[in-house]
């Protein structure tokens, strides 16, 4: 191990790239020099489990000089393993001294103050979040030039006098910096907050719209709303000069679509969770002939993954109806459609899979592509405990039209799309404690998934000269 302390240090910041945190941990005690060169990569990421705070923790943060000062890119702050709960309400001490939310505020008002360097923040407030903290995180937030705020506002009542979010919810002022947003709220049912002066709050997608007016730059914007309104977002984005490069949403509407017709350059697109309520369908099916007629070919010479994953069995899947609009995108890379359970029935031939395979090898930059269900399906087999095989399997039908035609040595399955590709959910794994930190074996992952494979296929487009 020592031989290490003699390697240029870019070389050592490449062998540590490949190890686990609690690897650098050990690699950094060996000796002075590498505990120089291992620190830009152990102290990157700040996790802070907000219903365990420790002052001793904070109070090592707010040094002056102190490697998170220096090192720290990307801060996380959400609820760790289960804890004694954090003080409530700051309410002043009897003997005229501070209470412990006071004295936990300004410690950790001082420890972020020192992130000068942070760059990225990742928030989930839930419903039993103290005010003391909501406003002791977004306070210092105001100061540092993040180009990337992530939010998740996640709660479920038990009691109908609950009170979903302090009225301090307030999201932080963004800057000029904003490069990318997300934010995702899951809220059932919300009173009407208000402040103690008797001032009402302005909604949560009110919030996120004057993040937007205050972020001309921003690029990029991943929003997931369940009981919440958006409308005023769109607005926001349509009134501004910002022309977002990725968008992720479950909100459809009439603003944002004007929005997305307004301008061309959108390079990722997921449009994904539809609401499937019945009242709402038919206004869903007009949404996506509107989006395929006239939206998508406003961004068809620069879309490079398009992702549609309804909620319900809707004109957003695909089928004819919007295969010719799918065939006018030259340089998209990556392709992911849902399919309706009604149509895999019969022969292979008479689904709508080798229409999408051969679309697939007809778009001349495409390199993968995935085909599932809507989300209402799989669901629903996970809340009546059903099986898998109770629906016709995407994966059977797929496998049996390409063993028998020529597209068999232009589209390969790709298993690792299945669960090799997605993103880790950081605030469950944060939940978890350290442990869970570290990525799962392949083979975990692939155990995990592959009662519900059958439902997915992931394959790639094989291109001349691979």
């Amino acid at each position: 191990m020592s031989s290490l302390s003699f390697l240029p240090v870019e070389l050592v910041l490449e062998i540590a790239a490949y190890l686990q945190p609690d690897d650098h941990a050990a690699l950094r005690a060996t000796c002075a020099s590498l505990a120089s060169a291992i620190d830009p990569i152990l102290f990157e990421t700040l996790i802070l489990p907000t219903n365990r705070l420790n002052a001793d923790m904070l109070a090592a943060i707010a040094r002056e000089n102190s490697p998170w000062s220096t090192h720290t890119r990307t801060l996380l702050l959400a609820p760790g393993r289960s804890a004694t709960t954090l003080e409530k309400e700051p309410a002043d001490d009897a003997d005229g001294g501070a209470s412990p939310g006071k004295v936990q505020e300004q410690l950790l008002g001082d420890a972020l103050a020192r992130l000068v360097n942070v760059s990225a923040v990742r928030y989930k407030i839930r419903q039993e979040i103290p005010k003391w903290l909501v406003g002791g995180v977004f306070r210092p937030l105001t100061y540092l030039p993040l180009h990337e705020l992530e939010i998740k506002l996640e709660s479920i009542p038990l009691y109908p006098e609950s009170v979903l979010f302090p009225s301090s919810v307030l999201f932080p002022s963004s800057g000029a910096h904003l490069r990318i947003l997300k934010v995702e709220i899951r809220n059932w049912m919300r009173p009407l907050m208000s402040t103690p002066a008797g001032r009402a709050v302005p909604s949560l997608a009110r919030q996120i719209a004057a993040i937007i007016e205050q972020s001309p730059i921003l690029e990029e914007l991943y929003l997931s709303c369940i009981g919440e309104d958006c409308a005023a977002v769109w607005t926001a984005l349509r009134q501004s000069p910002i022309r977002l490069r990725v968008l992720s949403t479950n909100q459809l509407g009439d603003c944002m679509l004007d929005y997305l017709g307004s301008y061309s350059g959108l390079e990722r697109l997921r449009i994904a969770g539809l609401d499937a309520e019945t009242s709402l369908r038919e206004a869903n099916d007009a949404y996506a002939s509107i989006f395929f007629k006239t939206v998508l070919p406003k961004h068809a010479e620069t879309l490079r993954e398009l992702r549609c994953a309804p909620t319900d069995e809707s004109m957003w899947c695909f089928g004819e109806h919007n295969e010719r609009a799918l065939q006018r995108l030259p340089e998209l890379r990556v392709l992911e459609m849902s399919v309706r359970s009604s149509e895999l029935q019969g022969k292979c031939e008479e689904t709508p899979i080798p229409r999408l395979l051969l679309l697939a090898t007809a778009l001349p930059s495409l390199t993968n592509l995935k085909i599932t269900y809507p989300a209402t399906r799989l669901g629903r087999l996970r809340y009546e405990y059903a099986s898998p095989g109770t629906l016709p399997s995407v994966e059977r039908v797929v496998r049996a039209y390409l063993s028998s035609s020529s597209l068999a040595d232009r589209i390969r399955e790709d298993t690792t799309d299945y669960y090799g590709r997605a993103p880790p959910v950081w605030d469950y794994e944060v939940a978890q404690g350290p442990k869970w930190l570290r990525p799962p074996e392949m083979s975990d992952r692939a155990a995990a998934l592959r009662s519900f494979r059958r439902l997915y296929w992931a394959g790639r487009v094989v291109r001349a000269g691979e």
